[in-house]
């Protein structure tokens, strides 16, 4: 962790190391500025000798834009000290291609941005509040990093901070609060670090951003963002968004660190993926967002050991030739704890639409939509749900009015529970006790059950195929559906050109029903009307 008495050490051995000769026996120069007496930071930084490094300690309050032009600075307040721009069109403090500065213990406020390091300009802040500025509490562009640590960013009017155009911008320990605009943001091919320091250390720093006016974590146009140990919070758009093309993780850092991330009461989804982006949610919570809980558009999202709870719609959403991997890694692996539990969301757990993906291991999907007649997994325009294995869809749905939800609902879509090439011994899944059907097709879908798939306990049919869709199942149990034997209900239903296929291998069924001479069973002696045309 970056403070004072590292960077000045830092400082020092570069002096004793310079070829110029010492004028004493401290290589720092040290300047003493009393705002109060009409003292001036700029002034201070005139006087010296720019081959040594610069310490400028400061008490009160200093009405200046000041600028470092220079290497090896460090501006220290004492305690109340800050810097009030006296031009608020300019920033507060500029780095114009400075090296190795350090701000420490000071409250800057009053220009465009608190501080604004551009050029290369690397800069520490420490112990420090951005407040109140009009467009960013900081900014570090064109190259330049900037490591923020035990910070307070606040109420600034263009948002919090930003690194942009190439630029690193590393914050750990500190709060972002309260800004019009987004919490933090990484732009234009610049890099976002948050909750994990500079080093890489396995020691997470927390951080918390809440309740600024747009996003709480933003990171767009070719950039990268890693968001560990971090609360996300209250925001007024989504909690955490990674989107043209760019690739953001939550919950992950790097060389191995892993610190859980909460996302919630987010004033549009918690984590949003999109505009040809990829993400990762890994061992996070997120929850009670007034949206999605995770959206994947048009991206590449995963979520592994994760808890996606509570929101306003879905839980995640895949739209628009999205791929998610639930509870599978990138790598194409999954444990026990890689499984996500997927709950008590307001309309489905999952949701896919057009030609979007699901690949599923080690899933619990339940409690969702249990007031809209809604279901627990829903693909629709030609989606995709594939459940590698140990997933349990259970309690989704309801019934509302002549609307009637369930477990898994399908239309023009596939459904693939089977292992495939994943090394998954014994498989199995579980879909059971949902209110309405267990699982609905409609309108040409694919139903494959394989692999250890068991199917009851639902208010409703277990399986109802309608308007030709079409089902294989073996090594499946289907039976027990419907404990109160309504008429026409089923354990197996088939209508308007339904079709099912048993076997090879062994299977379970209870009752199967055809509704009409459209629809054909084979594989075991079909029951009376089951024939097709």
């Amino acid at each position: 962790m970056t403070t004072f008495r590292t960077v000045t050490a830092a400082l020092l051995v570069l002096a004793a190391l310079s070829p110029v000769p010492r004028v004493s026996a401290d290589p720092v120069q040290t300047q003493r500025v009393d705002c109060a007496k009409g003292q001036s930071i700029n002034q201070a930084l005139d006087r010296d000798d720019e081959r040594k490094p610069l310490l400028v300690v400061i008490r009160g309050t200093c009405t200046e834009n000041v600028v470092v032009g220079r290497d090896d600075v460090t501006l220290q307040g004492e305690p109340g000290a800050a810097i009030v721009a006296a031009d608020p069109s300019q920033p507060t403090l500029t780095l114009d291609g400075a090296r190795r500065v350090l701000v420490t213990g000071l409250t800057l406020g009053g220009g465009s941005d608190g501080v604004f390091a551009v050029r290369g300009s690397t800069v520490d802040v420490a112990a420090c509040a951005l407040q109140n500025n009009s467009r960013f509490g900081l900014v570090v562009s064109f190259g330049g990093t900037a490591v923020v640590d035990n910070c307070l960013i606040q109420t600034n009017g263009g948002g919090g901070a930003v690194a942009t155009n190439g630029a690193q911008l590393v914050v750990t320990n500190s709060t972002v609060q309260n800004n019009t605009g987004n919490g933090l943001t990484a732009a234009r091919n610049a890099h976002l670090r948050v909750g994990q320091d500079a080093a890489g250390s396995m020691t997470p720093w927390p951080v918390t951003v809440r309740g600024n006016t747009q996003g709480g974590i933003v990171v767009t146009d070719a950039s990268a963002g890693i968001v560990v140990a971090t609360t996300v919070e209250n925001n007024g758009g989504s909690g955490v968004v990674s989107q043209a093309s760019s690739s953001v993780t939550v919950g992950a850092g790097t060389l191995g660190l892993v610190a859980p991330v909460t996302v919630r009461g987010n004033g549009n989804h918690g984590v949003s993926i999109y505009q040809g982006s990829r993400g990762l949610v890994q061992g996070s919570l997120v929850e009670n967002n007034a949206r999605d809980g995770v959206r994947i558009e048009g991206s590449a999202g995963t979520v592994i050991g994760s808890q996606v709870r509570g929101n306003g719609r879905y839980g995640v959403a895949s739209l628009n030739s999205g791929s998610a991997r639930l509870g599978i890694t990138d790598a194409g692996t999954g444990t026990p704890t890689s499984g996500n539990t997927i709950e008590n969301n307001t309309l489905e757990g999952v949701h896919l639409v057009g030609a979007s993906s699901a690949w599923m291991f080690g899933n619990t999907i339940q409690g969702n939509s249990t007031t809209n007649g809604r279901f627990g997994i829903l693909a629709v325009e030609g989606s995709a749900v594939r459940f590698v294995g140990r997933n349990t869809v259970q309690a989704n749905g309801s019934i509302v009015g002549p609307t009637v939800g369930g477990g898994i609902f399908l239309r023009a879509s596939g459904l693939y529970v089977m292992k495939g090439d994943f090394d998954i011994t014994p498989n199995f899944n579980i879909i059971q006790n949902n209110t309405g059907d267990g699982i609905q097709a409609i309108e040409n879908s694919t139903v494959e059950l394989r692999d250890g798939v068991t199917v009851s306990g639902h208010t409703n049919n277990g399986v109802l195929l309608l308007h030709g869709s079409r089902m294989r199942a073996q090594g499946t149990t289907i039976t027990g559906n419907n404990p109160s034997a309504t008429v026409g209900l089923a354990d197996i239903r088939l209508a308007l050109g339904g079709t099912a296929r048993f076997g090879p291998a062994a299977f379970t069924l209870g009752t199967v029903v055809c509704a009409d001479t459209e629809s054909s069973v084979a594989g075991i002696v079909p029951p009376a009307g089951c024939t097709g045309f």
